[in-house]
């Protein structure tokens, strides 16, 4: 693995040492860092349904706009709105869960 360089020491050196250096390999986790995207969100923390103990779905910034200010309240009521108020638009989505196999016949019908 070769030596990263910061940017510290990038606005140290001339334009001839950058592009050695970029050869090299030496500024790709500099590149990779810039190449982020940034969020603007603030930090918020997903409320869990008390009945289930799962984390409540949010939702994305075009399914706000689209719902109806009763159907808004319903949603913030329910703590679906926590990430579209704090500025993420586009929150990330639990990964569903497979359902429960029950028992099954040796064909692999279920019983």
């Amino acid at each position: 693995m070769t030596k990263q360089i910061g940017a510290e020491q990038l606005g140290r050196m001339s334009g001839w040492e950058i592009d050695q250096a970029r050869r090299a390999g030496q500024l790709d986790d500099y590149i990779a860092q810039l190449n982020t995207p940034t969020s603007h969100a603030r930090p918020y923390t997903v409320p869990t349904d008390p009945e289930t103990g799962k984390t409540v779905v949010q939702l994305t910034a075009a399914e706000v706009e689209a719902l109806s200010p009763r159907e808004k309240v319903v949603a913030l009521r329910r703590g679906q709105l926590a990430a579209y108020m704090a500025g993420d638009d586009n929150p990330a989505r639990p990964e569903p869960e497979a359902p429960a196999a029950g028992p099954q016949s040796a064909g692999g019908a279920e019983l």
